[in-house]
């Protein structure tokens, strides 16, 4: 039995996470990333906001102390609007 698993992290996205090694990495995207075209892996978090995935993901996935930025954010497509309100909720969720 498991415990300390954030209920919303599936039985999928914890054997990503845990078969995951040194040098991998996973990204969390919204559902308009094609991800089936660029990942290699796709787990999918249907209904489940990337602020909410954070703090159930990290206290189970340590960042990288090895790297220079075990973080990033994409940058934004010329023309679109930024929310900095996306940005701060990231932030929270990782600080």
């Amino acid at each position: 039995m498991l415990n300390q698993i954030a209920p919303i992290i599936s039985p999928d996205l914890l054997n990503a996470l845990y078969r995951m090694g040194h040098g991998d990495e996973i990204l969390l995207a919204d559902a308009h990333f094609p991800g089936e075209s660029f990942g290699q892996r796709v787990v999918r978090a249907d209904g489940l906001r990337i602020p909410d995935l954070l703090p159930a993901i990290l206290p189970l996935f340590p960042l990288d102390t090895f790297v220079q930025a075990p973080l990033a954010m994409m940058a934004a497509v010329p023309g679109d609007q930024l929310d900095p309100a996306v940005e701060e909720s990231y932030r929270l969720a990782i600080e």
